[in-house]
């Protein structure tokens, strides 16, 4: 788990955390020799997958400081320490504050011209819900492990007399796929009118359909910007 000490984590002089929820225990990060008070961090995510091995990667977007209005990429390792420069500045038009780590890549996400409710890992597949403010029927997208297209793995409606929800008093915290289908479920975080905090609530899926390929023009609108960071496989 990445973790930081400010409740902004596009802050200038965070202090990054590796922590590990089951032990107990955690790393601090070192800084970067990249970091100065007008060197801006843009993304910064963990590559972790415990089955293949303990280490882990953390990579950064930040800033480049010798390209102006570029990005660099800087990648920290478990095993060799100190941060390290990873490929030349680049102009990129996407979130880097939303990397999901799936499948030995960091996919990170364009999110902008469309209202992207949840994007994640769970059980091994990588999802991506968008959403409307107008409506609670939506669509769950499933990335085909070979990275080529989404597809519609859930269609949810939360209209349905049982869910009492509206377009807004509940976001989106975690999709959970379970081994069967049966089993998948999302957790929601809803406003507390009373108390002024958020609470989290489970809903199973209404109704599942059988996966099917979306249309061009979708796929072409959803697909991701991902980084093929050698070393982060």
């Amino acid at each position: 788990m990445l973790c930081s000490n400010s409740p902004s984590r596009l802050a200038k002089t965070d202090y990054y955390y590796v922590c590990n929820p089951t032990t107990k225990h955690y790393t601090t990060l070192p800084k970067s020799a990249l970091e100065t008070q007008n060197s801006k961090i843009h993304g910064i995510s963990l590559a972790f997958d415990p089955a293949k091995s303990l280490h882990y990667k953390v990579v950064c977007v930040r800033d480049s400081m010798s390209s102006p209005q570029h990005y660099q990429t800087e990648i920290y390792s478990s095993q060799t320490g100190p941060w390290r420069l990873s490929g030349d500045p680049f102009i990129a038009d996407v979130n880097f504050s939303k990397g999901v780590y799936w499948n030995g890549l960091i996919y990170w996400i364009n999110d902008q011209g469309t209202t992207i409710a949840y994007f994640g890992e769970s059980c091994g597949h990588l999802h991506l819900t968008k959403i409307s403010f107008y409506t609670v029927r939506f669509d769950v997208y499933e990335m085909k492990r070979d990275d080529s297209e989404w597809f519609v793995k859930y269609r949810i409606d939360f209209e349905h007399p049982d869910h009492k929800l509206n377009y807004c008093n509940f976001t989106i915290s975690y999709l959970v796929r379970g081994k069967r289908k049966e089993d998948a479920f999302l957790v929601l975080a809803a406003p507390n009118d009373d108390k002024k905090t958020r609470s989290s609530v489970s809903f199973k899926v209404t109704f599942q359909t059988t996966p099917y390929y979306t249309s061009d023009a979708i796929a072409k609108q959803q697909r991701k910007l991902h980084a093929k960071l050698s070393p982060v496989r």
